[in-house]
């Protein structure tokens, strides 16, 4: 299957949501749906406690498919992904083909961390979906409608449906979508805003008001005054009548206005609470950037956020912090980010006179890469200090500065996993 047409390509992944994301001691579902002009592929990995929660398949052991059994089981599987995932191409409901199948045995090494549903919830049933398309699509709507219970939340009279995570990649953006059972569908419509909606908004520049003037009105009542003033007997009654019509005049021209900026019309210094509503977004948008999926579409998309020579500093140093080594160099997907505390340390000039601010936060950041059958996690925390600017082109970061960086959490939770340090300073996410 090629990659022909890359910027209609796309990735859709579906992972069950959970504290600890990997190992999954429960029903745990993986959907990847590739969407190119001649096909969308659905790649499906489920474990066989998510297949146990809708189809009852005959085997012998309760706790494992085994070879006689892997036949029945991809009729199974196949006929509840065909009711269950739903893939529409504009109109045309599309119809799938099963492409391959396998089945994955569990490693007994690391039953121990499956202390809930055992090797069920090791063992994984893969399969491949192909939906032929007669036309490269517009609009591709997804729906999913397997939503097994909460093992955790569930209670017998009262089932909890997990919510599903979406990872779609599409039109060269990754993006990571929450469906529910009460809400089981999203549509991807194309290449046409995919980029602009993937960036949070950030405010302007703030410029002073104009102050509107009734020009008119100030006219005619300075000319009536003048008029007024002590004049020869002689014109007095004509200067006085003209006088007299123009202050009775003035008042209907009030509406009359004109726009004058003000003498210093710079731009406004923003206020602590006003710099943290621009930090935040810039800040978002540094890493929704490495969404992308083509290089030259990631430099321009951090250049929402980046000023001059720091776009490429940041951006070697973001990809490395993305690097996961225990993964053989892969390059891992930024799943979550939370920014932890944020303080504005001051706000003024720089030494062209545009407005300026210094941002000290502290962020936390979730990575994943994901595998044909498993995921690896990893979070890391960091504190930085970063300069703000205001540039032709808007809010810019001009400067930063890493000041702590640390992994809190890992997985998977494998016997000879350890806790390594993150990338130093200056390799951060």
């Amino acid at each position: 299957m090629g990659f022909s047409w890359s910027l209609l390509a796309g990735t859709f992944v579906l992972g069950l949501t959970a504290n600890k994301p990997h190992p999954l001691d429960g029903p745990d579902v993986d959907l990847r749906l590739w969407v190119e002009a001649e096909s969308v592929t659905a790649h499906v990995v489920l474990n066989l406690a998510f297949v146990d929660a809708f189809l009852e398949i005959p085997r012998e052991d309760e706790m494992l498919l085994r070879g006689p059994e892997h036949e029945l089981a991809a009729d199974m599987v196949f006929e509840l992904l065909s009711e269950r995932l739903s893939v529409t191409a504009g109109s045309i409901q599309l119809r799938p083909q099963l492409a391959d199948f396998e089945v994955i045995d569990p490693n007994f090494d690391l039953l121990a961390h499956f202390p809930r549903f055992g090797t069920r919830a090791m063992q994984k049933l893969r399969m491949t979906l192909e939906f032929p398309l007669e036309t490269p699509p517009s609009e591709v709507k997804f729906t999913w409608r397997a939503y097994a219970d909460d093992p955790i939340l569930s209670e017998p009279r009262y089932p909890v449906p997990m919510d599903v995570v979406a990872h779609l990649s599409a039109g060269g953006v990754r993006t990571r979508v929450t469906l529910k059972a009460s809400d089981p569908t999203f549509t991807w419509r194309g290449l046409t805003a995919a980029a602009e909606d993937h960036f949070e908004n950030v405010p302007g520049l703030s410029k002073p008001e104009p102050i509107q003037w009734p020009l008119l009105t100030l006219a005619l009542a300075g000319a009536g005054i003048t008029l007024l003033a002590p004049r020869r007997r002689r014109r007095r009654r004509a200067l006085l009548t003209a006088g007299v019509t123009c202050l009775v005049v003035a008042p209907f021209a009030w509406n009359l206005r004109t726009d004058l900026s003000p003498l210093n019309s710079g731009d406004i210094l923003p206020s602590h609470s006003q710099a943290k509503a621009v930090f935040e977004p810039l800040h978002t948008n540094i890493y929704r950037a490495f969404d992308f999926t083509n290089q030259s579409d990631v430099y321009d998309s951090l250049a929402r956020s980046v000023h001059g020579d720091l776009l490429d500093e940041l951006y070697n140093q973001i990809h490395e912090g993305l690097v996961m080594q225990e993964e053989g160099g892969a390059v891992s997907e930024v799943q979550d980010l939370r920014l932890k505390e944020l303080s504005i340390e001051g706000v003024g000039l720089d030494d062209t006179g545009s407005p300026t601010f210094r941002a000290r936060c502290q962020w936390e950041v979730d990575g994943a890469v994901f595998h044909s059958n498993h995921s690896h996690w990893r979070t890391n925390q960091y504190e930085a200090r970063y300069g703000v600017a205001a540039t032709a082109a808007g809010w810019r970061i001009v400067s930063h500065e890493i000041l702590a960086a640390r992994r809190v959490d890992a997985g998977p939770i494998l016997p000879q996993d350890t806790q390594e340090n993150p990338p130093p300073p200056g390799e951060a996410f």
